[in-house]
């Protein structure tokens, strides 16, 4: 009897852990950042394979500056793993040092700029292209000098690498303090306050834990 007690309680206590699984990965919240990062992912992949389709087309057809821009937005729609935005990289490079070789400076500046814009576009708490920005920008500076004098060149070198992008860190913070602004606020509706509205003996915990997440939030901007 002690035995089949005992394996009755094994099997109880089995079904109760699965059934603790199973509500967890059932978690709506769960289920919807999931489904939203599937649906963020697949979008990007698909708009950089177009716009990478839609360079290679217009390259071939001689429309070299509505190549560019596309090459452009298949560097901005990047996603994990992305290959196509390395190519579109690529591309513009070679437009810009083509139209070097064919002394068309101004069309080579074009195309830089447009590619310095995707390479600080697409960086935040990654920068995937950042091995592309020395080289793009040393290629500026460059084209900037022969047609300025030596003031104006250093500014346009100190505006170069001028990097107004938030920091990796104040994004992260950003981040962290607007999750813990929605759970102090879950935890208020679900702990802190009754049906009607009426407090709780929790109510004091709860304003506790949303003012904290807002001064994280206020601190965060002010980094």
């Amino acid at each position: 009897m002690s035995s089949q007690s005992h394996d009755s309680s094994a099997n109880h206590a089995s079904a109760v852990h699965s059934s603790s699984q199973g509500r967890v990965w059932l978690n709506p919240v769960l289920l919807m950042l999931l489904s939203l990062g599937c649906i963020l992912y697949i979008s990007a992949r698909q708009r950089a394979d177009q716009h990478w389709q839609s360079a290679e087309y217009l390259l071939d057809q001689g429309q070299k500056a509505r190549a560019a821009l596309h090459y452009q937005w298949a560097i901005r729609a990047y996603y994990p793993g992305s290959a196509v935005g390395e190519q579109a990289m690529q591309g513009l490079w070679h437009l810009s040092q083509e139209a070097l070789q064919n002394q068309q400076p101004q069309d080579a500046m074009d195309y830089l700029s447009l590619q310095r814009g995707a390479i600080r576009s697409t960086a935040w708490l990654l920068n995937p292209y950042a091995h592309w920005t020395k080289p793009v920008d040393q290629a500026l500076q460059k084209l900037y000098a022969k047609s300025i004098d030596a003031v104006s060149e250093q500014v346009i070198k100190e505006t170069l690498k001028a990097d107004l992008r938030p920091k990796v860190g104040q994004s992260l913070n950003l981040i962290l303090s607007l999750i813990a602004i929605i759970l102090s606020l879950r935890y208020m509706l679900a702990q802190g306050l009754t049906k009607r509205l009426e407090s709780t003996e929790n109510t004091h915990i709860a304003m506790l834990l949303l003012m904290s997440a807002l001064m994280m939030f206020y601190w965060a901007l002010a980094l």
